[in-house]
């Protein structure tokens, strides 16, 4: 998705690897909750 890329530059420019990885997983745990709403 055009946002997760962008946010992942985001993250990437500020140099904060861990947050991008913690924020990767909970993305993943929206993203399940959200399709099941779909």
């Amino acid at each position: 998705m055009c946002f997760e890329s962008a946010y992942r530059l985001v993250v990437y420019q500020n140099g904060d690897f861990s947050l991008e990885i913690e924020q990767n997983q909970q993305n993943q745990k929206k993203k399940k909750i959200f399709m099941g709403l779909m």
